[in-house]
């Protein structure tokens, strides 16, 4: 892979995303009302789940995969968006999508290898976030 000019160093810094407010959904118990999303800021489409156009984070998202699929881009990177998009789907009512892009995410930050002792650190970072998010999509999801 070619990480020249494509690998960022992307600080995680996780912003939250309150969940229950959109849910609507009275009979929640404490715990789903607690629950949050995480998302990874400074990648393509954060700023506009920040802002809560989650139709316009999907899209923007959406190209950003395949354009680092293509391009290259590490397991790691490619993680931190589908992470992002899982919320997108999610937050639009899109819960089977949002399972599906939560998988892909895990998926993909387990299978990342970096040899750095600072690449180690952020491979947990995200692979306990990409969890975090899988867990709170599948609970509060029908199947």
């Amino acid at each position: 892979m070619n990480h020249v000019g494509i690998r960022r160093v992307f600080i995680t810094v996780l912003m939250s995303l309150s969940v229950a407010a959109r849910i609507a959904n009275a009979d929640m118990t404490t715990e789903q009302q607690a629950a949050q999303l995480s998302t990874f800021a400074g990648l393509p489409g954060s700023r506009e789940l920040q802002d809560g156009d989650y139709t316009s984070a999907e899209t923007i998202i959406s190209a950003a995969i395949r354009l680092g699929r293509r391009a290259g881009w590490v397991d790691n990177d490619i993680a931190q968006l589908y992470t992002n998009l899982c919320v997108a789907q999610f937050m639009q009512g899109r819960g089977e999508e949002a399972r599906i892009s939560c998988d892909r995410a895990v998926s993909l930050a387990k299978r990342y290898a970096p040899w750095s002792l600072p690449g180690k650190r952020a491979r947990q970072s995200v692979i306990a976030t990409t969890m975090g998010n899988r867990h709170v999509v599948r609970r509060l999801t029908v199947q």
